[in-house]
């Protein structure tokens, strides 16, 4: 297997660095989200009701702009920012850089990578519902109550930033959940950490597995780790045969904002479906679905091989 071609970084410093430059920007990012939260959705704040903090946004008449904000703010500067930061100021590298093959964008890739992502839909949903099913054994019953507790928290402030019915609310939760969301966690996860996992290793296999693993447990649901996991390592591959960092990101801005127009739609009563509601997925819709996205993966797969040139 070919190993990734770079004149960067040695990996391990990389990988260290990255790990810094992560922590810090988690912290400011939640800080500063915090404080753009409560600066906006409050008016009566005290250092006294912080454990409280989600739930008088949520019931303030200005909370559902606040916490969107508040979650925009902070997707940049735990992401986006971290990962430009180190790639322009360490790397002194371009985007275009990031891009390890001369593979252009083009209408046909672009379809394929949208049509894939669809497609993995249905099997990544019923994954959800498996994973929902799971238990710890008895003896970490304290710890799955923990991660319980965390993931209704979760729950419930999804439930309350897709509740949105206006064409503004449906607007700007387009631009953090699929725009900032989306392109912050690829350029880090996909752009960076695979790509130095990969660059560490030589295995791409265990670069694209390692980094999805980690990118579905940097969202500490763990009812939900296993699909996250599955769509990570999907735009894992995605990105190592297109060898084009815009391909991933299309993937990823296309799952989530998918999942907020279904939300809008379901929300002002012109669908019923919902991507947030995987118990009507069944095994055998499941299966096809699997066997769709296998199709549509070797497809984008063959499409992207180095074409023969007969003489």
């Amino acid at each position: 297997m070919k190993v990734l071609e770079t004149r960067e970084m040695p990996a391990s410093q990389s990988l260290f660095l990255l790990l810094g430059i992560f922590i810090l920007g988690y912290i400011i990012g939640n800080i500063i989200g915090a404080v753009a939260m409560i600066g906006i959705g409050l008016d009566d704040f005290s250092f006294a009701s912080l454990a409280t903090v989600q739930e008088k946004l949520m019931s303030s008449k200005k909370g559902w702009w606040a916490m969107l904000i508040g979650q925009g703010v902070g997707s940049l500067f735990i992401f986006a920012v971290p990962a430009l930061f180190y790639w322009f100021i360490f790397e002194k590298k371009s985007l275009s850089d990031l891009n390890f093959k001369n593979t252009p964008l083009t209408t046909k890739l672009f379809l394929i990578t949208i049509l894939t992502t669809l497609l993995s839909i249905p099997f990544i949903g019923w994954s959800a519902k498996i994973n929902e099913q799971m238990h710890l054994p008895a003896a970490f019953s304290e710890l799955e109550k923990m991660m319980k507790m965390l993931e209704t928290k979760a729950a419930d402030l999804t439930k309350f930033l897709v509740s949105f019915t206006s064409v503004s609310e449906y607007i700007a939760s387009i631009i953090v959940i699929a725009f900032i969301a989306s392109i912050g966690e690829e350029l880090f996860f996909r752009g960076l950490l695979q790509r130095k996992l990969w660059y560490g290793t030589g295995n791409i296999h265990v670069a694209i597995w390692i980094s999805a693993i980690i990118f579905s447990a940097i969202h500490f649901q763990f009812f939900g780790f296993l699909p996250r996991m599955i769509l990570g390592a999907l735009f894992g591959y995605m990105y190592y045969w297109s060898g084009n960092i815009l391909v991933p990101i299309i993937g990823h801005i296309f799952n989530n904002g998918l999942s907020v127009t279904l939300m809008y739609a379901s929300n002002n009563k012109l669908t019923d479906l919902n991507m947030e509601n995987s118990n009507d997925i069944t095994l055998p819709i499941a299966a096809f679905s699997v066997l769709l996205t296998t199709a549509a993966i070797y497809f984008f797969y063959r499409e992207l091989q180095p074409k023969t040139i007969e003489s």
